[in-house]
């Protein structure tokens, strides 16, 4: 797994992460890309490919149209397969960490790791598929010697 980070904050190592994702995905090859951004410009992204004219927490921009679980597809090309992009308010990220009791590191890393869900096929949109999605993220933080809230959400529910 690789993973490229524009813009990390002093919160967050490379190392963490590309170790979170890499647990969350259980070792299969492939790319993510995240920025890590401010409430300006993650609203300026919501607004241009969502029609919401607001900031939230993370933005997820999958390549591939996948079910859970499904294989992925090969890569077109000999590099590894480029799930997608996602992009993360910092500036959110910060609020929410004290707004739940715990470190921005962690709000950090469950933001990415919901994310990457998302590139993968996973929704939301339901309780049931914010409660599984929450327990495949919180299980890869434990793994990596983090814990969260098994309760946690992305806060731009409220």
């Amino acid at each position: 797994m690789v993973v490229e980070a524009k813009g990390l904050p002093r919160e967050l190592s490379k190392g963490l992460l590309q170790s979170a994702i890499s647990t969350l995905l259980e070792g299969r090859g492939g790319v993510v890309s995240f920025l890590f951004t401010d409430d300006r410009q993650i609203r300026s992204l919501n607004r241009q490919y969502r029609s919401k004219d607001e900031a939230t927490d993370v933005l997820s921009f999958p390549l591939y149209d996948l079910e859970p679980g499904a294989a992925w597809p090969d890569s077109p090309t000999s590099l590894p397969l480029q799930l997608g992009d996602v992009a993360v308010s910092v500036d959110m990220a910060r609020r929410q960490a004290v707004q739940a009791g715990h470190s921005v590191q962690t709000e950090l890393l469950m933001l990415c790791l919901h994310g990457t869900l998302h590139l993968i096929g996973y929704d939301d949109d339901t309780a049931k598929g914010r409660r599984t999605m929450n327990r495949l993220a919180t299980e890869a933080l434990a793994k990596v010697g983090i814990d969260a809230d098994p309760e946690w959400y992305s806060r731009h529910y409220d």
